[in-house]
């Protein structure tokens, strides 16, 4: 049985690993010198997505990860994303703008819509005292904080499987048929 491979922290830190944590370093010193009043979230996202991708491809060619299995490596390339974003953002650069006012009015108008949707006005099931609701809020109030978009989606994706398991639970209470696409999107809406 092959041997676990270290924790992606003890490897980045080996002095062979040294090259990479300075492109790293660099990348995020020379981020935003470039950028004026109107380059986009676009334009910014981009710029960290190709370096991610070339930095996944160096370290997956690097002596110290090339003999890591595909689950290991998409371990460490989450790790290397989350040491990018964290870095950036310690350094003062948001990878989306705050829209400051717009966003505390939007925040608003969707606090006093939802306050006033209900279920039956989206035609969607009636799963607001499962368990299983309560995960899914749970993981779809927790997608902001995340430190990467391949987690935000992780997260989304928790939350829409737990709103699938709530009709899951439902029609097999009920002996219905397994639940669809037809009956998941009006929920998703209403979480």
């Amino acid at each position: 049985r092959a041997r676990p491979p270290a924790a992606f922290e003890d490897r980045w830190a080996r002095p062979e690993a040294a090259r990479c944590r300075a492109s790293v370093h660099a990348f995020v010193r020379n981020f935003g010198k470039h950028e004026t009043d109107e380059t986009s979230d676009d334009v910014r996202s981009a710029r960290v997505k190709r370096f991610l991708e070339h930095a996944e491809r160096l370290l997956r060619a690097h002596p110290v990860w090339a003999k890591d299995d595909d689950d290991a490596f998409e371990e460490t390339a989450d790790r290397l994303a989350a040491l990018v974003y964290g870095a950036l953002e310690r350094a003062g650069f948001k990878l989306i703008k705050e829209g400051g006012s717009d966003d505390a009015e939007l925040a608003s108008r969707l606090d006093r819509m939802h306050r006033v949707v209900t279920h039956g006005m989206l035609d969607a099931a009636d799963v607001a005292a499962e368990p299983a609701f309560a995960d899914a809020l749970r993981c779809f109030h927790a997608v902001p904080g995340e430190v990467t978009p391949r987690r935000a989606v992780a997260k989304i994706r928790e939350g829409v499987d737990a709103l699938f398991e709530c009709l899951r639970a439902r029609s097999q209470k009920r002996g219905d048929v397994m639940p669809g696409a037809d009956e998941l999107l009006p929920l998703v809406i209403f979480a």
